[in-house]
């Protein structure tokens, strides 16, 4: 097994006999620790000019992650292994286990872990007018620039639906040479059939950088129309301090964080080499039997891959995508599996109006 990515995660192999024994599997996954820093930076100024408060601001936020790059529970150990015994070779499958002798063998070479930097920034502008006694009128505008997060070392890879391609960014191929891990980018490349490999036994999908494609080194286009308005108003009735009716409209943006980066990091260097043993000469001859655990003779499968999360590279973006990443093997990258958070960071930034009964707060 090779580990060499993920030295010190503790983890165990993953054995699994509970086939007709009843038995619990025993293994361990990897373990690290996610963390995130935020610095900021805000100012703000407030100028009264007769019956108008102005205000306005900037906020700029330099936001960077770091995360842990695990497979599991998919692949329960990861990179570690996963044994899985049945009644193969012995007729029970702790006897199996006994002789060392799994029925199908699993390693998800996970990448090193991830982390990413994005700088973002706001803008803000308001003026809260006081029509009169029982009148007060408040609007602004708000701007948001959230550019994608760029990976340490660019260990990220994207699907460009305009012209059939993975694309990773520039830094990559030093980063491979500089961690000594280039054979698990090459397993990715050979999961789609990378033109560059020059196999002719199936249709090849494109490998480009981010400067070929056209792309920033975060493979996502920075979207600019964060336009948010904000609009409301407080009306005294009674012209007293005992009933006062407010209204307000906003459309508000949620900052999109580091999952958006996490769908595309690892991709590059990692791989997935699943092994089924069976009998080589006669009962109980296993062709793959402990320490040994892969065939005296491994090929490399070519395309059948999958990308199972990726980021639009024009997320936000007001044009329509025409094409649709075809359901070719030729089209497919590496399988993954990640967790429901990430999952669930598809919905981040996305755009929402409300009616409040209430002013909203300033805009900074």
């Amino acid at each position: 097994m090779n580990i060499s990515q993920h030295p010190t995660t503790h983890a165990f192999p993953t054995f699994n006999f509970s086939a007709g024994t009843g038995l619990t599997a025993i293994g361990r996954d990897k373990a690290g620790i996610t963390q995130s820093k935020t610095t900021q930076f805000s100012d703000n100024v407030t100028y009264t000019l007769g019956k108008h408060t102005l205000k306005g601001g900037i906020d700029i936020r330099r936001v960077q992650y770091f995360d842990l790059e695990s497979f599991a529970p998919t692949f329960a150990s990861d990179d570690f292994g996963s044994f899985i015994f049945q009644p193969t070779f012995t007729g029970n499958s702790f006897g199996d286990f006994l002789e060392g002798a799994p029925t199908t063998l699993n390693f998800a070479v996970s990448s090193p872990d991830v982390g990413g930097t994005a700088t973002q920034y706001s803008l803000f502008a308001q003026d809260e007018y006081q029509v009169n006694s029982r009148l007060t009128l408040s609007y602004g505008l708000r701007w948001q620039v959230l550019p994608g997060f760029q990976e340490d070392g660019g260990n990220l890879a994207n699907f460009d639906q305009r012209n059939n391609s993975i694309v990773v960014p520039d830094a990559l191929a030093a980063y491979l040479t500089s961690q000594n891990i280039t054979p698990s980018n090459v397993a990715f490349q050979q999961s789609f059939n990378a033109c560059n490999l020059n196999n002719n036994s199936l249709p090849c999908t494109k490998y480009v950088t981010a400067s070929q494609d056209g792309l920033p080194q975060s493979l996502r286009n920075t979207y600019k129309g964060n336009f948010q308005p904000r609009v409301a108003v407080a009306y005294r009735p009674f012209n007293d301090t005992k009933t006062v009716v407010r209204a307000g409209f906003g459309i508000y943006t949620m900052t999109n964080l580091g999952p958006l980066s996490f769908n595309n990091s690892g991709n590059p260097t990692s791989s997935l080499h699943t092994y089924s043993n069976s009998n080589t000469a006669g009962p109980n001859t296993p062709q793959i039997r402990f320490p040994n655990t892969a065939p005296a003779t491994v090929g490399a499968q070519i395309g059948g891959g999958s990308l199972d999360q990726s980021v639009d590279p024009n997320y936000r973006r007001l044009e329509p995508v025409a094409s649709a990443m075809p359901e070719s093997a030729s089209c497919k990258a590496l399988e993954r599996r990640r967790s429901a958070s990430a999952l669930q960071s598809h919905s981040a930034s996305r755009r929402r109006c409300m009616l409040v009964l209430n002013l909203p707060s300033p805009m900074c």
